[in-house]
């Protein structure tokens, strides 16, 4: 099994304490596997967390386009309303 960088440079800091935990032969293999599963759980929790957050930006975006498009709404009433107000005035 190829060992990667990350766990190469962890592996020779904590040779010893590794070592102790998972034997001599064991070390490098064991290491690294457990490295590669907590990265691969950290990748996914922090995928869950980007699914979470992405459905509230959108709920947010959808809540101010409402926003927007009623201001709009209302802004253009009242411009008709004013030049209804001017044309009767001036009849």
């Amino acid at each position: 099994m190829e060992v990667c960088f990350y766990c190469k440079e962890i592996i020779q800091e904590n040779s010893a304490f590794i070592t102790d935990l998972f034997g001599e032969n064991d070390c490098l293999k064991k290491y690294h596997v457990d490295c590669h599963q907590e990265r691969t759980n950290i990748y996914k929790y922090n995928e869950k967390l980007n699914e979470v957050e992405v459905k509230n930006v959108t709920k947010k975006a959808k809540l101010v386009n409402i926003i927007y498009i009623s201001l709009a709404i209302i802004f253009f009433i009242e411009i008709i309303s004013i030049v209804i107000i001017l044309v009767l005035k001036h009849s």
